[in-house]
């Protein structure tokens, strides 16, 4: 079948799902919100580049063979807040959708066009536009002190705008959390804590309103907490969730946001263990 675009959306986050949109030029663009469910990757935001033609060809043909407007789907069956894959196909004034959960199973056909749209995603996250990166570069603990230094970075090609961590500590829509767990591949659930955060300090000085990052620029930041951590070898992760799109008239990049987890250095007598 022929298309003027298919957009492809994955509910990683209930707030903002991942968008792709694939147009017939073969120009494609990601909209990623959430790091949720790709932990090792800790990063968010647009990414943008021009597919081959022998891979819109393989699209089409996804489409056409068997006709995608045939193919049963899960409409009706999807729950409430359920994790769900979105496929819309926008011909003209014409338009084709199937909805699908991971719950139940997924007829082969459509299976083979979900699994081609995650390949596309894979191949379009390799070009960031304007990125939000996390990353931890130190944790230490001097007795029930926890101090968490992290940076805010743009891998893409063009400045982002966000909220400061620092305006996010007691924003209703948004938030900086830290959670601790001990270091074993068999750390449960409910061993996870949810650790207060005290203060966030910006080691640059910041303006009121969005904050620019400029590409390969980074902010570093640090994070400052009363624990009570047994002492135990223990892994911090730092979240960034922000849910506001807009600030004085320009548009934020938005959503949650990660880190890779990093273990926590103990200092004793001004050591580290």
């Amino acid at each position: 079948m022929n298309f003027d675009r298919v957009e492809y959306t994955v509910a990683t986050m209930e707030e903002a799902p991942q968008l792709l949109v694939v147009e017939a030029n073969g120009k494609a663009t990601l909209e990623s919100h959430s790091n949720m469910y790709s932990l090792t990757d800790p990063q968010i935001g647009t990414y943008q580049t021009t597919l081959a033609q022998d891979q819109m060809e393989e699209l089409a043909t996804a489409l056409n063979q068997p006709p995608f407007g045939t193919l049963p789907d899960h409409w009706g069956k999807v729950a409430p807040a359920e994790r769900y894959q979105r496929v819309r196909v926008v011909d003209g004034s014409k338009t084709q959708e199937k909805l699908v959960t991971a719950r139940l199973p997924i007829d082969s056909h459509l299976q083979t066009v979900l699994k081609l749209l995650d390949q596309i995603t894979a191949k379009v996250k390799t070009h960031p536009l304007g990125t939000l990166q996390i990353k931890i570069t130190s944790a230490e603990l001097k007795g029930h002190s926890l101090r968490v230094a992290f940076t805010l970075s743009d891998s893409g090609s063009r400045p982002i705008l966000i909220r400061s961590p620092a305006d996010l500590s007691k924003a209703p829509d948004g938030n900086i959390a830290i959670q601790a767990w001990p270091d074993r591949k068999d750390a449960r659930a409910d061993e996870v804590k949810h650790i207060k955060v005290n203060a966030i300090e910006s080691e640059l000085p910041e303006a009121a309103g969005p904050l620019e990052i400029q590409p390969e620029a980074s902010r570093p930041y640090n994070i400052v907490s009363e624990v009570d951590l047994e002492r135990v070898p223990y892994v911090v992760r730092v979240e960034y969730r922000s849910v506001k799109k807009d600030m004085d008239g320009r548009r934020l990049l938005y959503g949650e946001l990660f880190s890779v987890p990093t273990r926590v250095s103990v200092m004793v007598a001004g050591a580290a263990r």
